[in-house]
């Protein structure tokens, strides 16, 4: 892989593990395969938070 794939393999692994969404699911919703549903945005947001407690669910989703 190159540096930026790389990159962003290692921050789609973190959030899955964190998050608890799977990889499958992850990868949709980051190609704009796929609508999350209120409980993955939750999952989600929830391990944000924890690098940035001022994230909002607006500045990753289009809701």
């Amino acid at each position: 892989m190159t540096g930026n794939k790389q990159t962003l393999h290692g921050y789609l692994e973190w959030l899955v593990a964190k998050s608890k969404v799977s990889r499958n699911t992850v990868s949709e919703l980051a190609a704009g395969k796929r609508n999350p549903t209120l409980p993955t945005i939750k999952k989600i947001m929830k391990a944000i938070k924890e690098v940035d407690p001022n994230a909002s669910a607006d500045d990753f989703f289009d809701m």
